[in-house]
């Protein structure tokens, strides 16, 4: 497949005014300062509502100086799918609309992008994955942890035999409990949604899939595991959109702690754990610590920011501390990072799909373990 045209021009499903993760997302393609910003051109939008996509549109046509064509809803999507002038699609919507705003994009032969989870469940991601394959579009999936400068150094390290062997690798990260994102006895209102059985929002689905995904990409794929999960908080207080306590209490019906111990397919052993709950203020506690422990030695890393950046205080390797550089900045670094990837064609390193469906995975067999009380083997 030859290299895609520069500018690749974007239509994007899920970005508004009002923020949010979408704004993290594409900050690298709409600041000026950005190191792929001219690699990339936002043309069409689309949002739930007329209202929101003209504002929207309205906003960003401002601030890059060109126009910015504005859809809305179902119809919408379809239209910015079929839209001439976009060459790529964004997905950037609630994980359980993840298929309804790709599927049309694919079916136009578009490339795209969707955040990760790419499905809702195993299923629905292998479905997404299978349509994108057989209509031969390029397909990236947000798992920005494996652009990360501690994935990196971690995987240099092992392959380059510093620490001989791997035997063993630990991940523990804690999700702290004012986090009205995922964390505690509290949740805003617009996170409502994950706390469904089968939302594929799940901590396990977000949080673990991200990190999961730095840890794979370091030491190779999970073979086997066993899970323990269980939810010490099943019912939380909404926050508002100031992040006050309504008063207003709502049930959990998935797990909040989430734990598995299993096999690499290099043999080595691998235990994972999240812990949420856990006050901000609490001495003593790292909200992230990533162990690898080889024959020769070990490589470990601590700091104080989980889901996909990773950024840690403290790396060392064999005991001599190490400084990580961030690209742009350690927020937005890893996902600038996967949009240069994707803009080199098929020469470019990201996530792919295919990579999406391995990830998913392991989520699923963390999922069937838990439930059933089993070792689940991961094909």
């Amino acid at each position: 497949m030859p290299a895609p045209n520069i500018p690749i021009r974007v239509g994007v499903i899920g970005l508004s005014t009002s923020g949010g993760w979408a704004t993290t997302l594409l900050a690298p393609l709409l600041d000026s300062t950005s190191p792929v910003f001219q690699k990339y051109k936002l043309v069409a939008l689309s949002t739930r509502s007329a209202e929101s996509a003209s504002a929207t549109a309205e906003k960003y046509s401002a601030q890059l100086g060109h126009t910015i064509k504005a859809y809305h809803g179902a119809s919408g999507t379809r239209d910015l799918a079929q839209d001439p002038d976009v060459d790529l699609v964004i997905v950037t919507v609630k994980v359980v609309d993840h298929k309804a705003a790709a599927f049309p994009a694919i079916e136009a032969g578009k490339d795209v992008f969707v955040e990760w989870p790419l499905g809702k469940s195993l299923e629905e991601a292998v479905e997404i994955a299978q349509k994108a394959k057989a209509k031969g579009v390029r397909a990236m999936v947000g798992t920005q942890a494996i652009h990360t400068p501690i994935v990196k150094k971690f995987k240099e390290v092992v392959e380059s035999g510093a620490i001989g062997k791997v035997l063993s690798t630990y991940m523990t990260v804690i999700i702290p409990k004012e986090n009205g994102f995922m964390g505690g006895d509290t949740i805003s209102e617009r996170a409502t949604y994950m706390l469904a059985p089968n939302s594929g929002a799940t901590h396990s689905d977000i949080m673990g899939g991200h990190l999961i995904s730095g840890l794979i990409s370091a030491l190779g794929p999970i073979s086997s595991l066993s899970s323990t999960v269980t939810s010490l908080y099943p019912t939380l207080e909404l926050l508002d959109s100031s992040g006050k306590r309504t008063g207003k209490i709502v049930t959990r019906h998935n797990p909040d702690q989430v734990a598995f111990t299993g096999l690499l397919a290099s043999g080595a052993t691998v235990s994972f754990q999240l812990t949420t709950g856990v006050t901000p203020a609490a001495k003593g506690h790292n909200t992230f610590r990533w162990t690898v422990i080889g024959e020769k030695g070990t490589i470990e890393a601590t700091g104080d920011s989980v889901l996909y950046t990773m950024v840690a205080n403290k790396i060392t390797v064999n005991g001599e501390s190490w400084e990580p550089e961030y690209e742009w900045n350690y927020l937005t670094g890893p996902i600038q990072r996967g949009w240069d990837e994707f803009a080199k064609g098929d020469e470019g390193k990201y996530a792919t799909f295919e990579d999406a469906i391995k990830l998913h995975k392991i989520i699923d067999a963390v999922a069937v373990s838990g439930r059933n009380g089993v070792r689940v083997d991961i094909n």
